[in-house]
């Protein structure tokens, strides 16, 4: 089934790796969730799921100095607000 929603494909850019150094810059976040945010944040995702709270507190508390439009949320919490 979510093989059928995901339909785009992200690949590494240099647009990526630049927006993951801007990120690691300005939040205590591990590199390869970094990685995985600015992928995201590339592909115009309204949504970045992570069960990891303490990653998405880092995020929310980051998201308007870096201006990012993806919005960090727990799978549950987003079946609740969203599903």
């Amino acid at each position: 089934m979510l093989s059928r929603l995901c339909t785009d494909t992200i690949t590494p850019s240099p647009a990526i790796s630049k927006l993951a150094s801007r990120i690691i810059g300005s939040a205590r976040v591990r590199p390869r969730d970094v990685l995985h945010l600015a992928a995201a944040e590339a592909g115009e995702c309204d949504y970045f799921a992570t069960c990891d709270d303490a990653l998405i507190r880092a995020l929310q508390r980051a998201r308007p100095v870096l201006r990012l439009k993806v919005k960090a949320i727990n799978p549950v919490e987003f079946i609740r607000t969203e599903g």
